[in-house]
């Protein structure tokens, strides 16, 4: 659930950066855009967490494509934030 979380709230926040960026006089949506990219942060810490405990906990292990997508997915956003805060 928090993987479909991230992968739906990365999705947003890139639409509307791209919808902000079409549009410059909309301050909402360069606002959105940034709010959707600190939940999908959260989110990915968060699922990123519970990895190891699904891991070892579960009697069948995820699929290792769907572990890799996990991931990526989860670390996006973060690495996108740090990216941000760095460049100001």
């Amino acid at each position: 659930m928090s993987v479909t979380t991230v992968f739906l709230c990365d999705i947003a926040a890139v639409a509307a950066h791209l919808y902000a960026r079409a549009n410059p006089r909309l301050g909402g949506a360069q606002m959105l855009s940034q709010l959707l990219l600190f939940c999908a942060a959260a989110i990915g810490l968060i699922s990123l967490l519970l990895l190891p405990v699904v891991l070892r906990f579960r009697k069948t292990p995820p699929p290792g494509g769907f572990l890799t997508f996990a991931i990526c997915s989860a670390l996006a956003p973060i690495l996108a934030v740090l990216v941000m805060a760095l460049q100001r």
